[in-house]
């Protein structure tokens, strides 16, 4: 069984303020992460026919990898591009 807690609206302000810590850090490696995201994901649309069904999948694990990155952040560590492809090697 699910148990679903509601979070209060400081709850709520206390993690925006804390998400916004961590890319303040070290905005410019965030910047290029997200544009190297971005890049990569997108340009998989350029392939006919199965350009849409790549870029989900590829998103799929990339987008993963950008909460490892946010989880890797909160503990002190800077965001590394590297850690953006390791999804792949599984």
């Amino acid at each position: 069984m699910v148990n679903v807690v509601s979070l209060s609206l400081a709850e709520i302000l206390l993690s925006a303020q804390q998400a916004l810590q961590l890319l303040s850090a070290y905005p410019f490696h965030w910047l290029g992460l997200i544009l190297l995201f971005l890049v990569c994901v997108e340009s998989l649309m350029f392939i006919p026919r199965v350009g849409f069904t790549l870029k989900a999948a590829v998103a799929a694990v990339m987008g993963v990898q950008m909460f490892v990155l946010f989880h890797e952040a909160a503990r002190g560590q800077a965001p590394q591009w590297t850690t953006l492809f390791l999804g792949f090697t599984l």
